[in-house]
């Protein structure tokens, strides 16, 4: 035996809706059709649901609510139509106490019977075979539609609302697993065993539509990877490369404002790029978001001239507030040839940032000042030739002697040439002061009376600031 509520979720088709009266735990004895002569249904005994199709109707010259009001009273429990019910019918199922279903209009009505003999005299090969279709219509259709669509499918198939993830306190959950780990629990407020069937089946296909999307995550990581590679270095891309940049997003006509972003735990990265994720979304703002050798790349395009880092700033402030504190530098990209440059400035103004001003900071020009001027000319030959004559030779004496000549004339600078606060801020006598900063005339050969040789030797700080930046524990950024 098996009851109403079974034969609607395990013998009709999925798509059957039930239009009166309610799917309870009443038994049914039989199912049978309605034939195109008179007597239409002959032999009822009770407990039967009809299925009849608007073709035999017309034979019959009935209406579906004329043929309601004829089983009213003969213990029939169900009517099942081919096609859509109209009201009338809905209205005599009611007063009959009968119900009512509307079965696709092209179900075949004798392979409906048959199921339905299958599980009147075999439950439980019923509720397997029925199992195995609905795999079939997950595998078929779902892994090819997402995860949305799949679990629709399953809603449709069961009756009720099923959600991934879902909390394990919901009256039905089954466990989803990728590479044999719980990855979360499928689940659905339905409580009839045929839910807890439906959803083994889903969580099954959810978990080969969990392994498809991670392989074509992974591809496109790869994809995502050449193309941004291929910007970052300068290298024009191909018609290929075109395509794959516009399907991510990126438009290849317009200026960008790159940012380079790391967080204080590079093991945190994942988290931290989906963090940056949630704030564009939330602030609605379009971005390439991506992971170069542990730093997080963040392309934007250019909303203002103006301004344009203004967005990159929203963002870095809206991760601040959500407490995620990264260091961070930017660079502008007035057209995708210029990628590289800018992505070269930003990485420059990461490492800089940090040394200058502390950790979470998104350095650009206006943080910078001048060292941003000295960073596009850093790695140039005449760079660090400037370097070598005026700060190297003073660096070169301090590494060998373990000296803090370079911190002396650091401080000394940063009062203005002052030689009572610097001493006081140096902690040492005035006459010290004096001392040191001859040796660091005669070591640099340049003299700190002289304009000239002054701005010489601070611009060589500035430069040795800049290349202490670039040490190789900050080389990977």
């Amino acid at each position: 035996m098996a009851t109403l509520y079974e034969i609607w979720r395990l013998a009709l088709p999925p798509t059957t809706s039930l239009r009166a009266g309610e799917a309870n735990t009443l038994a049914v004895r039989a199912v049978v059709l309605a034939r195109p002569t008179q007597p239409a249904l002959p032999d009822l005994a009770g407990s039967e649901v009809v299925l009849v199709s608007t073709t035999v109707l017309d034979s019959l010259r009935l209406s579906l609510a004329r043929l309601i009001e004829r089983l009213h009273g003969t213990s029939v429990l169900a009517v099942g139509l081919t096609g859509m019910v109209d009201e009338r019918a809905v209205a005599a199922a009611e007063i009959a106490n009968i119900t009512l279903f509307e079965l696709p209009h092209n179900a075949d009505l004798r392979m409906v019977q048959r199921e339905s003999e299958r599980l009147l005299s075999d439950p439980e090969a019923q509720y397997e075979r029925r199992a195995a279709q609905l795999y079939s219509a997950l595998t078929m259709n779902g892994l090819n539609e997402g995860r949305t669509p799949l679990l629709r499918m399953l809603e449709l198939w069961t009756g009720h609302s099923v959600v991934f993830p879902a909390d394990a306190g919901m009256p039905t959950t089954v466990p989803v697993l990728l590479d044999g780990h719980r990855v979360g629990f499928l689940g659905s407020i339905g409580s009839h065993p045929w839910d807890a069937g439906a959803l083994e089946q889903g969580s099954a296909a959810l978990s080969l539509l969990l392994d498809k999307e991670r392989a074509i995550e992974a591809t496109e990581d790869r994809l995502r990877g050449s193309v941004l590679e291929a910007l970052l270095a300068g290298i024009p891309l191909d018609l290929p490369g075109q395509r794959r940049a516009a399907e991510q997003g990126i438009l290849l006509d317009s200026a960008y404002a790159l940012a380079a972003l790391r967080p204080q735990d590079v093991a945190q990265i994942e988290r931290v790029m989906a963090a940056v994720r949630r704030a564009c979304d939330r602030l609605r703002y379009p971005a390439f978001i991506a992971d170069h050798d542990g730093v997080i790349v963040l392309a934007m395009p250019i909303d203002s001239l103006d301004n344009p880092e203004q967005r990159l700033r929203e963002v870095h402030t809206a991760l601040h507030e959500a407490s995620w504190v990264l260091d961070g530098g930017f660079g502008i990209a007035s057209e995708n040839g210029a990628w590289s440059g800018a992505w070269a400035e930003a990485i420059g103004a990461l490492r800089l940032g940090r040394e200058l001003l502390g950790a979470g900071v998104l350095a650009g020009g206006a943080e910078l000042g001048v060292y941003r001027l000295l960073l596009s000319v850093a790695d140039s030959a005449r760079a660090r030739m400037f370097y070598d004559r005026t700060i190297g030779p003073l660096a070169a004496h301090d590494a060998k002697q373990d000296g803090d000549l370079l911190y002396t004339l650091q401080m000394f600078f940063a009062y203005l040439g002052n030689h009572s606060q610097a001493a006081a801020a140096l902690h040492i006598h005035r006459n010290t002061l004096l001392y040191r900063l001859g040796r660091i005339e005669n070591i640099a050969s340049h003299h700190l009376d002289r304009a000239p040789d002054r701005l010489a030797l601070q611009l060589g700080l500035a430069l040795h600031r800049i290349y202490q930046s670039q040490k190789p524990d900050l080389k990977k950024a």
